[in-house]
């Protein structure tokens, strides 16, 4: 059995030239995409008298029985501040340094978060494949056609 691909010689020759392309921008735009889509808070839970919510950006609330508001625990780590990306020559990896984050966005996701409409990190990643890799193809076209 024989694969004839073609323009894969053009191609093979085009790229051997692009060794000054730096690769590690459509990495970082990768990262920024599925970050994009996991970071957007979900709208936050109703607060009732009596009732113990975890306020974002500061830690754990309540509303008294006379209406007034608890001091609570500032406790928040500031989940939406902490994504990273580092990109390396062929990938990149995406983190959350919160230590709650595998808990909000990871695999092991509590279910109340994924009911609130908390993302999971891999997951969205794997839903915006066909949308990376047809960008990648259309910055290789680019390249390609430029040369």
């Amino acid at each position: 059995m024989e694969i004839t691909i073609e323009g894969l010689d053009e191609l093979t020759e085009k790229l051997a030239r692009l060794k000054n392309v730096p690769v590690s921008l459509v990495w970082e735009g990768i990262g920024q995409d599925v970050t994009q889509e996991v970071r957007p808070y979900p709208a936050g839970p109703s607060q009732e008298a009596g009732k113990t919510w975890y306020q974002r950006g500061y830690g754990s609330r309540y509303v008294r029985k006379s209406g007034g508001l608890s001091s609570g625990s500032r406790t928040s780590e500031q989940l939406g501040q902490q994504w990273r990306q580092q990109v390396a020559e062929n990938s990149v990896t995406i983190e959350n340094l919160a230590s709650y984050a595998p808990f909000v966005h990871g695999a092991e996701q509590v279910g109340f978060h994924g009911r609130q409409g908390w993302r999971k990190l891999k997951e969205t990643a794997e839903e915006l494949l066909p949308r990376i890799v047809a960008g990648i193809e259309e910055q290789i076209r680019r390249i390609i056609e430029s040369r």
